[in-house]
């Protein structure tokens, strides 16, 4: 930047393009200014442009994605469109056509999207891409489609076959054990269990996963096996090593010929991939067969539409049999809520003490704008779970409890979509209304963790719910209120009784709908 300033003469333009565009990398993805950031990708595009340096997609990509990140999705689309052709990068193509936005702004908008969705899927469909490096794409393209809360199964199947015919070279792979393997005979041998998940870490998913591996490890027939695809190995991801008994392998961000050749090497009876439709390596390794049996599980609540995916397993707080027209694998539904109260037991919820006491509560709110006495109606989810017709829950609340507040909570590394959100909501909500609203800012882990002991009632967000914020509210104590169910795939469903919390609290929380009355 000094450099910059001072306009030192060693920089030639394409120095000086390069330079603005570290710039911008830097003030975006390590400080979190995304003014700034946009400004330097600018300053790297004229200068590239003034220079007519060839094929400088650099600044194009990470604007767009900067543009992306932040909600920003028309105007990100033609930046990442441009640095795809400077790129010849098919898989750039394919996910600057599948884009969808964080935020819509009523039914008729989401629609609109979907139509672009269908109509560049159908595009796709007839051309033929050459993806070689199908883990490197930025994203799974169909990961914000889930949020719909639609049947889509059948688009997301016909992606995954452009995907494979895209990526045939890279993806196709079978294990050299699966074409000759036979079951080992009853209690000849343990059975061979691999995970592969970005994500095995302290994670939603890795949440989700403790006590399904404390099951396995503990009936002494499963040998495990646990392969991290994330940079990070943290608490999280030794938890799950104990309680699994599991052989840990941790291999960050590899080619997708090494990962598959790392899990072959186990010889796994099973592959279970938790979060498919989240991760690229994930998803990629899915078509192939590393294992006789392969399986999908909720850490995103979605069918992966791969047909080398032979089981979806869920459980009854998620899925019911005859939801099996929304998946393209087998569903299989497991007794049981959800195996996610045994991470509590084993990794308590970190909320303060003094978040329990008056004075805590008192002093989080007046950190983050919220009155003292009011009542906080908080829907913690993922801001782009925060779906339009929630306006109109937000707007009868408010109606009908006068001393009531509707807090919301911003993306990490972004103030801009919960902008995009409360630009909506002004459409609804009156102006004395919109004055109740509070957005609580990006948070720290600590900060999250108290903000429950601060609410009074918890929200879920609806058609696509909430599962591990959910048990977060249980765990805190903060009663949780859902509307009623439209399709049990797309929330976490409870029972309309009364329950005693399963990892030992002896707070009794009561599901319902919300009578502000």
């Amino acid at each position: 930047e000094r450099a910059i300033l001072a306009r030192d003469p060693r920089l030639s333009a394409g120095d000086l393009a390069h330079t603005y565009n570290n710039l911008g990398l830097l003030v975006w993805q390590r400080l979190g200014q995304h003014e700034r950031g946009e400004a330097a990708f600018r300053s790297s595009i004229r200068t590239a442009e003034a220079a007519s340096i060839p094929n400088f997609f650099y600044a194009y990509k990470n604007l767009g994605q900067l543009y992306e990140k932040n909600g920003r999705t028309t105007e990100a689309i033609p930046l990442l469109e441009r640095a795809a052709a400077m790129m010849n990068d098919d898989g750039l193509k394919l996910y600057a056509a599948l884009l969808l936005p964080y935020v819509y702004q009523n039914a008729s908008d989401m629609e609109h999207w979907r139509r672009r969705f269908e109509d560049n899927v159908a595009k796709f469909e007839r051309m033929n891409l050459r993806i070689p490096q199908p883990e490197r794409m930025d994203g799974v393209p169909q990961y914000y489609l889930s949020y719909h809360g639609r049947n889509d199964s059948r688009i997301i199947a016909r992606i995954a076959r452009i995907m494979r015919r895209a990526a045939k070279t890279a993806v196709t792979f079978t294990a050299p054990h699966v074409p000759s393997y036979a079951p080992p005979p009853p209690g000849s041998r343990a059975i061979r269990v691999g995970f592969v998940s970005h994500y095995l870490s302290t994670h939603a998913v890795s949440k989700m996963l403790a006590g399904l591996l404390d099951h396995l490890a503990k009936t002494g027939r499963f040998e495990i096996f646990l392969f991290h695809l994330g940079r990070g190995v943290d608490e999280g991801s030794r938890v799950l090593e104990r309680v699994g008994k599991a052989s840990f392998v941790h291999l960050p961000r590899p080619q997708l010929s090494k990962l598959q050749s790392s899990v072959s090497s186990a010889r796994l009876d099973v592959l279970v991939l938790p979060e498919v439709g989240m991760d690229p390596h994930a998803y990629a390794l899915a078509m192939g067969r590393l294992a006789p049996v392969q399986l999908a599980m909720h850490g995103h609540a979605s069918t992966t539409g791969i047909d080398s995916i032979d089981y979806y397993v869920s459980y009854e707080g998620f899925s019911e049999p005859e939801a099996q027209e929304h998946y393209t694998e087998r569903l299989v539904v497991l007794p049981g809520l959800t195996p996610l109260p045994l991470w509590y037991k084993l990794q308590p919820f970190p909320m303060r003490p003094e978040m329990r006491t008056a004075e805590g509560r008192a002093a989080f709110r007046r950190r983050f704008g919220m009155p003292a006495d009011a009542t906080a109606y908080a829907c913690l989810q993922t801001i782009f779970k925060v779906d339009p017709r929630f306006d109109d829950v937000a707007a009868q609340i408010l109606e009908g409890d006068a001393r009531a507040v509707i807090v919301l909570k911003e993306l990490p590394m972004t103030d801009q979509v919960g902008q995009l959100v409360r630009q909506r909501m002004r459409r609804r909500l009156s102006s004395e209304q919109m004055a109740r609203l509070v957005y609580l800012p990006p948070l720290s882990d600590q900060d999250y963790a108290d903000s429950y002991g601060a609410m009074d009632i918890l929200l879920d967000s609806f058609p696509f719910g909430g599962h591990t914020t959910t048990m977060d509210a249980i765990s805190a104590g903060v009663p949780v209120s859902r509307r009623a169910r439209t399709h049990s795939l797309f929330c976490f469903v409870f029972s309309e009784r009364k329950i005693i919390l399963p990892w030992g609290a002896d707070e009794r929380i009561c599901f319902m709908q919300i009578n502000v009355q």
